[in-house]
């Protein structure tokens, strides 16, 4: 049976929760927030299926560069500013939907918490941003019953997510799109709804990534009582706390799924450095990055309508060395976690997040030189 002896050894992927014949396994939450598999004994027979496809035990770290990598972004400005970055997700998403197929990834559900769900017929409730770790629940069985009826799936989600779902269909579906994007971590989906509460209640379409204000610039916004609020990201508390590190899951600090390894077939991120990289698109609209790893990252690419997006070639170093170092990179771990989460729960979570999320002087100094340096170059 698996067993978690270090909490940084399971990334909650659900894989094993989904393959366990005998519903053996639940997902419970820990003193953190975040979800961890329990086996019961009593059900338990012993068949190691759980181990045999849990994507972390035993798991070497490897490296992919990509060779395809363009920049990319949606001619349509509805679908550029309803998006977080370029807009290629919602492009892909509706391909999909398009050609009879199902879209599974993360959604907001009616009380603001973050799960994945497939719908063969919207789109929107999908698009945007979600700074916290959703939940999988038995997403993995239902994807399997469409792949072995022949449909198409497109699964859109973290990059340890991808490797659950790959490790517990244990074959690879010509039916089956993977799509990740380069991650920060996860945050503890407790945090996030203690944080929901200070906001009061009615609180409806939560937008992390609002571009209002701009895009790199974005604010977090939602609304409440038919009115909407809007607070830049860097000013947010929530979003402080997030950037800071201070409540990631603890796998992410040890993430085994960086240098795109997850087994994806596309990797989508912001293009950072578009002002430089690409001026013509630096107009605060927002532009995305896309790394195509297999042959169908690159068929699904080709089937979409060309006059929907427009791309331009970019280098390995201009998107994942100069920015975007999450994609090679762990999240290192911020000693104030410890703190952090000693004192949740005990204290009001919005003055906690805020005397933890401080920057030191050399920070702010630091910051504020690149801040200028990046207007003229």
């Amino acid at each position: 049976m698996i067993q978690i002896a270090e909490k940084y050894n399971c990334c909650g992927c659900h894989s094993c929760y989904n393959i366990c014949p005998q519903q053996a396994i639940s997902m419970l939450l820990d003193e953190e927030g975040f979800l961890y598999p329990k086996v019961d004994i009593n059900k338990c027979t012993d068949c190691h299926k759980c181990e045999k496809i849990c994507p972390l035990l035993e798991r070497g770290e490897t490296t992919n560069i990509p060779a395809d990598i363009s920049g990319i972004r949606a001619t349509r400005d509805d679908i550029l500013l309803a998006s977080s970055s370029g807009g290629l997700f919602s492009i892909l998403a509706q391909s999909i939907l398009d050609h009879k197929g199902y879209v599974a990834a993360a959604r907001f559900d009616n009380d603001n918490n973050v799960v994945h769900t497939i719908s063969n017929i919207s789109i929107k409730p999908f698009r945007g941003s979600k700074y916290l770790q959703s939940v999988i629940g038995d997403t993995f069985k239902q994807i399997k019953v469409l792949l072995l009826n022949g449909n198409e799936v497109m699964f859109a989600g973290t990059p340890c997510q991808v490797a659950g779902l790959k490790s517990y269909l244990q074959k690879d579906f010509p039916n089956l799109y993977c799509i990740d994007f380069v991650c920060h971590g996860v945050p503890s989906p407790v945090v996030w709804k203690e944080y929901v509460k200070t906001l009061g209640k009615n609180v409806t379409s939560i937008n992390f990534r609002d571009k209002t204000s701009g895009w790199p610039g974005y604010s977090f916004s939602y609304i409440k009582e038919n009115s909407k609020h809007l607070e830049k990201a860097t000013d947010n508390p929530y979003m402080k706390g997030f950037l800071h590190d201070l409540y990631l899951r603890p796998s992410c600090h040890r993430c085994k799924f960086k240098n795109f390894s997850s087994g994806s077939d596309l990797t989508m991120s912001d293009f950072w450095g578009v002002w430089k990289n690409h001026p013509s698109w630096n107009d605060k609209k927002g532009a995305g990055i896309v790394a195509a790893h297999t042959d169908k990252g690159k068929f699904l690419m080709h089937r979409i309508d060309t006059n929907l997006y427009e791309k331009t070639p970019i280098l390995y170093k201009q998107a994942y060395v100069d920015y975007n170092c999450s994609a090679r990179i762990p999240t290192k771990y911020n000693p104030q976690r410890d703190i952090f989460f000693k004192r949740f729960g005990k204290e009001p979570l919005v003055p906690l997040i805020i005397e933890l999320s401080k920057d030191p002087v050399k920070v702010k100094i630091r910051n504020f030189i690149s801040s200028i340096i990046r207007k003229y170059i």
